[in-house]
């Protein structure tokens, strides 16, 4: 974080002491959790920390996926509607979070949904989308960037981190990214630099129609 200096971090599901809160804040950032599952502890679902000096922030939410064979509390879509206060531009950083293995049924049901909650939730805005694609969830990601009628299309950012994978809408294109781990295996890195595009995009006109 101190090398770096992003506008924005995105953590996993992270333990974090009252002195690495104040830390991230004294850096000036805003430390955002959408959601605490455990109200004893320290551990916040997704967060992430935003520069203030960069970012105005406008919203969020989260919505959990639940079903018998899923595993409780493992499956999240969380949401952040942010501002660039420089440029004036609005856009939505969204965040999935999925347990190892998901029976191919529940991976569509997932896949469907979260095509329809981005579409609603961002009408048409700059969209992020970073989640948990590897493994037996590629499933999730091979659905998200098909070809379907009637939203605004996602498709995926190729990094050389296999662990952390983005898809984006067509306003937004990829300018760098530098991976890495830290001297800490537990803590791997993706630092990635995007660009707005100024102009409009439009909802696919052709393609399969999303199943309900």
């Amino acid at each position: 974080m101190s090398k770096v200096k992003p506008d924005l971090i995105s953590f996993e599901e992270t333990e974090f002491t009252d002195s690495c809160l104040k830390h991230i804040e004294s850096e000036g950032y805003q430390f955002m959790p959408v959601n605490t599952l455990k109200e004893d502890t320290q551990i916040k679902f997704s967060p992430i920390a935003i520069k203030k000096k960069s970012f105005d922030f406008l919203a969020s939410s989260y919505y959990i996926y639940r079903n018998k064979t899923l595993q409780e509390n493992k499956n999240m879509l969380t949401w952040y509607q942010l501002k660039n206060k420089h440029s004036g531009h609005i856009f939505y950083f969204f965040r999935l979070q999925l347990q190892d293995t998901i029976p191919s049924y529940h991976s569509k049901q997932i896949a469907f949904d979260l095509l329809k909650r981005i579409d609603e939730i961002s009408a048409g805005v700059p969209v992020i989308l970073m989640g948990d694609f590897k493994d037996s969830n590629v499933t999730v990601k091979k659905l998200l960037t098909d070809d379907w009628k009637g939203v605004y299309a996602l498709s995926d950012v190729k990094t050389t981190n296999k662990n952390m994978e983005f898809l984006v809408n067509d306003f937004l294109k990829i300018v760098s990214f530098d991976a890495g781990a830290a001297n800490d295996s537990l803590i791997n890195k993706l630092v990635v630099r995007f660009s707005f595009s100024t102009g409009k995009i439009g909802k696919n006109t052709s393609g399969a129609i999303i199943p309900e």
